[in-house]
């Protein structure tokens, strides 16, 4: 009785040696789970690092092209400021007043903006007399909030103010409810879809011809699309350093005559622009040019003028 039976002890062993497996497979069952959670933990860690940057980079992007707008806006429209001092905050209000600048202004806008919404009109299906005012609504969309936000600035809000920023939302929503009104839901969705979609889109809008095409369409004047391609052809050969030496010439880009208000290679181009339109058409293009120095000109004076004003009005708080 003192010894046990052969069986029972080799029973026991493979019991023993069957636990110490299954204990070693649940430890090493273990160990790779926690090498699995670690491996997870430091993907998380790379995705989560990513992700800032990510948009660190974005950050970045947005501010970049903010400032890229504002440098836009200062190159194209002199004297027009977005936001910042506060005679900026008084002159935008007086500039759109100007009854040279502010027509003008308009104008240039319309060039701007109609050019991506031409290759739109034909998918719509309106009605042919609906889309003289819905080309202008489309332009008065384009300005009402900078005009809306000017008119605040100039009574001492300041931009991205609560006030400004209602202010400019309302008088989109206004236009865009005229828009609505006038061509019905389904065509205002696609107009403000198209307006993010266009950038996907390669148009003639690039540059200045789809600009020239909106200019001579106002005055009665229609191009097809193989003129639209010998314009951009012909102002690339005009314009480009490399093709055209005068392009390279300070005097010949920017020296303008006063009498004409076209530069040297504004000369080029409409002599080259004659091989493929008429000259009413050209004649157009070059009121057009006129009318451009002349506004320009006009804003320098008031914006020189306003100055003056502003600094009048200050010289008795300076002398007390």
């Amino acid at each position: 009785m003192d010894r046990l039976p052969k069986c029972l002890i080799a029973g026991l062993i493979v019991a023993l040696v069957a636990t110490v497996l299954w204990e070693l497979r649940q430890r090493q069952d273990f160990v790779q789970g926690r090498g699995e959670v670690e491996a997870a933990r430091e993907t998380m860690a790379q995705l989560q690092d990513r992700l800032s940057a990510a948009e660190k980079g974005r950050e970045q992007a947005e501010l970049k092209l903010s400032n890229q707008i504002n440098l836009n806006v200062r190159r194209i429209l002199p004297g027009i400021h977005p936001g910042g001092d506060s005679f900026d905050d008084k002159f935008n209000a007086v500039a759109d007043r100007d009854p040279m600048w502010g027509p003008y202004y308009r104008k240039l806008w319309r060039r701007m903006t109609l050019p991506k919404y031409e290759v739109l009109f034909p998918f719509l299906n309106l009605p042919a007399e609906k889309l003289p005012p819905l080309r202008d609504l489309l332009v008065e969309r384009a300005i009402c909030q900078k005009l809306a936000a000017d008119h605040l600035r100039e009574l001492g809000h300041k931009f991205g103010s609560p006030e400004v920023v209602t202010a400019m939302a309302q008088a989109k929503d206004d236009v865009e409810k005229r828009i609505e009104n006038l061509v019905g839901q389904d065509a205002a969705e696609k107009l403000n879809e198209w307006e993010v979609a266009a950038y996907n889109f390669s148009g003639h809008w690039d540059g200045h011809v789809g600009q020239d095409a909106v200019t001579l369409s106002d005055a009665g004047f229609h191009l097809d699309k193989a003129q639209l391609v010998k314009l951009a052809l012909i102002q690339n050969e005009v314009y480009n350093r490399e093709l055209n030496p005068a392009a390279g010439s300070e005097d010949a880009a920017n020296k303008t005559d006063p009498s004409t208000g076209l530069t040297q290679l504004d000369e080029q181009l409409f002599a080259r622009e004659s091989e493929v339109l008429p000259s009413s058409e050209i004649a157009v293009l070059r009121d057009w040019k006129l009318e451009e120095y002349r506004a320009k000109k006009a804003l320098d004076r008031l914006r020189s003028s306003f100055r003056k004003s502003l600094e009048n009005k200050d010289l008795p708080n300076q002398s007390n």
